[in-house]
């Protein structure tokens, strides 16, 4: 195989993985994949695979279109994949194409340029297809040659497979392919999920856990143990508390990759905008099956939240997930270990998580913005629990613990050692909203000069009054409301929304993007409001005489939502194509306003907007 072929499959790898392009209700059916999976090795590690290539290409053409893009490459992605793999005769463009990672073992290795690639391409003639290749030698049924792609100075090897042309970068690869033979295999493997949403794809990508598995734990210690190295390099941070959170996402990426069977892949496209979607099966009795077992729409929970302009917003519903037994594995996996002080604290208070039954929050964007970040952060959680008091009085626990910890904060120019420390307070029933008693808690960080000096984080931190806050908790029924800021009308709001359940979560647009591209009954939503976060930067490009984002009225937001079905889980990221075209003119309108010349942005106008 040629270099350009062997470079090109490498990245065609990642962009298929970033930019697969379903067609909606023309999708491919799963009798297609199930047609193209039983030519796969039973035993690859990943597989590609995009049933249409010029149904493909066309998805990407739309996409430009829709954009107002004139990108040549997105125009006609099929045509340039031809002339950058130098492959364009014999080849059925409309039949499907199959590429495999077939061996793990160089994952991780700086000597190994490039995995064991094997791709499948469909053939109107095979002895056509040999024609895309010079140099060439045939034995044992096997054809080496070259291409005339850029850079093609490295061997292709090619053996016929049926309808197809099988083309792999080593000897080896060819010689040791044997197909699968058993698409349903694969397909039971996805699980309910999987198979939901494997219909409508126009491609996919597999990964198959139980032979990737011994690799990415690899991987993932290796990473684990860089980034504790470059995190002890900063000053001010608690090694102890950070190897506790870092430990937390660690076990639960090793659990996710030893207990999924099959995880897939897959990115939508149609009118409304563009969508990706991952899923994963988990095994049969395995632990994270039975934690995560099955799952309630997570929307009820957002219309306890107030209904106003905001940046972002989510929401999860615990029912169905064994959120004791998660605590219990996580406790048991971080006992015996150095955590700390501040860990300790904590690790304690894990526990609260089992007192929660839905969880919603949601900031807004703010009425108007200070210096020091005074405003900027107006956020409002509503926790429906089955023990408001105690919820209420384990946070008044925590923050009484946190005014006492002294904070590892690295060390000073003689090598002393440096701590930071919390200010707290917690006031009962500083006044009464609706018959409703409403406490006042506080906490400010207290960093030592010399600490804050090395720290890159430390000016920003401060200049959005992110080391201080103050804010509002109040109990109505079985919700506890908490409000990052004093502002009493976001907290009268707060507690009509828990009670009349009209809040952000019942708002139109919202109600649609849920109904339309988010997944039936998803436990988690989340919804980022590009609109609402230009607002807010609109509020500083006042402050510096820049000229204002110009936000399309009713622009929806980008959704996200996760759902748990029969030990399976699915989650998707939906972008309106209304989004994609904003993003695109504010960039066109900052990149006018660099501009030189009269005018705004220009040498005789006002500055640029200052990020």
């Amino acid at each position: 195989m040629s270099f350009a072929i062997r470079h090109r499959w490498s990245s065609c790898l990642l962009l298929i993985a970033a930019l697969l392009m379903p067609a909606g209700v023309l999708g491919a059916a799963e009798a297609d994949y199930k047609a193209a999976l039983a030519q796969a090795p039973a035993d690859a590690a990943i597989v590609v695979v995009v049933p249409n290539m010029k149904a493909f290409s066309d998805k990407i053409a739309q996409l430009n279109n829709q954009l107002g893009l004139t990108n040549p490459d997105m125009a006609n992605a099929l045509g340039k994949f031809k002339r950058e793999t130098g492959i364009s005769q014999g080849l059925k463009e409309d039949g499907p194409f199959v590429m495999m990672i077939t061996d793990m073992s160089g994952l991780g290795n700086e000597e190994v340029k490039e995995p064991p690639l094997a791709a499948l391409f469909p053939v109107t003639s095979y002895s056509e297809f040999l024609k895309n290749f010079k140099d060439t030698a045939t034995e044992d049924g096997i054809t080496v040659g070259k291409t005339d792609a850029q850079g093609g100075d490295e061997p292709a090897y090619i053996k016929q497979l049926g309808d197809y042309a099988l083309v792999g970068n080593t000897l080896q690869v060819v010689q040791n392919y044997k197909a699968g033979g058993d698409g349903d295999k694969w397909i039971k493997a996805m699980g309910a999920m999987g198979r939901k949403y494997l219909g409508p794809s126009d491609a996919v990508v597999l990964f198959n856990m139980p032979v990737m598995a011994e690799k990415l734990k690899e991987q993932m210690a290796k990473g684990m143990a860089e980034m504790e190295k470059q995190m002890a390099q900063v000053p001010g941070q608690d090694m102890a508390l950070n190897k506790i959170v870092m430990g937390i996402y660690h076990n639960i990426g090793q659990q996710f990759v030893e207990d999924t069977d099959v995880a897939m892949a897959s990115v939508d496209m149609g009118d409304m905008g563009m969508g990706v979607t991952w899923t994963a099966q988990f095994k049969s009795a395995s632990k994270m099956a039975s934690i995560f077992s099955t799952g309630a729409a997570g929307g009820d929970a957002l219309t306890k939240v107030p209904e106003q302009p905001y940046l972002f917003a989510w929401g999860l519903n615990f029912k169905g997930i064994d959120t004791k037994a998660l605590v219990a594995d996580l406790q048991k996996k971080l006992q015996g270990q150095d955590v700390g002080a501040m860990g300790k604290i904590v690790l304690s208070k894990l526990p609260l998580v089992e007192k929660i039954e839905s969880y919603a929050q949601a900031y807004y964007v703010p009425k108007q913005v200070a210096m020091g970040g005074a405003g900027l952060f107006n956020g409002v959680t509503v926790i429906q629990t089955n023990d408001a008091e105690g919820l209420i009085a384990g946070t008044k626990e925590y923050l009484t613990e946190l005014g006492k910890v002294q904070i590892p904060a690295g060390q000073d120019a003689n090598g002393e050692p440096l701590a930071m420390s919390m200010t707290t307070s917690y006031n009962v029933g500083v006044m009464k909203l609706d018959d409703v008693s409403v406490d006042q808690y506080s906490f400010s960080l207290n960093m030592p000069p010399q600490a804050m000096r090395g720290n890159p984080m430390a000016p920003m931190m401060q200049m959005l009054g992110l080391t201080a806050q103050s804010g509002y908790i109040a109990k109505r029924g079985n919700h506890v409301i908490v409000t990052t800021g004093v502002d009493a009308a976001t907290l009268q709001a707060a507690l009509n929304s828990s009670k009349n359940s009209d809040g952000l979560g019942a708002d139109d647009v919202i109600k649609e993007v849920r109904q339309t591209v988010l997944p039936k009954d998803a436990s988690f939503e989340g919804y980022l409001s590009l609109g609402g976060i230009a607002n807010t930067a609109n509020l500083f490009m006042v402050m510096f005489g820049g000229q204002a984002i110009q936000v399309p009225a009713n622009l929806p937001p980008v959704a996200s939502g996760l759902a748990i079905q029969d030990s399976g889980v699915a989650g998707r990221t939906f972008v309106p194509i209304s989004v994609m075209n904003f993003v695109k003119s504010t960039i066109m309108q900052f990149q006018a306003q660099q501009q030189p010349g009269p005018g705004p942005g220009g040498q005789d106008g006002p500055p640029p907007a200052p990020f």
